[in-house]
Formats: C-alpha cells, sequence, structure tokens
C-alpha cells in the first residue's frame, strides 16, 4: 500500500464565534484523525483565531440524495400562499 492508498478525505468545521454554528472550511486529506485535526489547525490559525475546530471523516457523513422523496412534502401546501385563494374562490 502506497502512502497515497491510506489517505482519507476530512471535512473541517470550525466555529469562529462563542455561541455561533460550527461552519464548513475545508477538505483535508490525512492520515488518521489526529493527523487531520493538526493540518487543519495550521490551516485554520492562519486566517484567524477559531474557538473550536472538528473533524470528521467524509466517509462518515451521511447526506441525503436528490431522489429522497422525505425532503418533498407530501401533501399540497398550496393553501398557504395567497396566489391558491386567489385561484380558488371560497364560496360562503
Amino acid at each position: 500500500m502506497t502512502d497515497e492508498e491510506s489517505l482519507e478525505a476530512y471535512e473541517v468545521f470550525v466555529q469562529w464565534e462563542r455561541g455561533e454554528p460550527q461552519r464548513h472550511e475545508e477538505t483535508i486529506t490525512a492520515s488518521d484523525a489526529e493527523m487531520a485535526l493538526h493540518l487543519a489547525k495550521r490551516n485554520v490559525d492562519v486566517r484567524n483565531e477559531p474557538v473550536e475546530i472538528w473533524v470528521t471523516p467524509r466517509a462518515e457523513i451521511t447526506s441525503t440524495t436528490e431522489e429522497d422523496t422525505a425532503l418533498t412534502p407530501s401533501t399540497d401546501r398550496g393553501y398557504r400562499t395567497v396566489q391558491w385563494y386567489a385561484q380558488n374562490a371560497i364560496e360562503e
């Protein structure tokens, strides 16, 4: 196995101000989580002073896909807009 084959992609998240959410800052490649955190600290400290840095292997992130129907409303919610009432006059 070569050195490149043992590298893994890590996503770096940074909290810039206390009380603020973590923001994705960059993707780095490293041999393990400890090295990823070390590299992230070096890269991020150059720009500013962060409150906290998180690194996580990209392979551990689970996300939705475009085909995921869970994000599609299951019912028509057009009644929430003014245009729906303009097109569907309600008789009393």
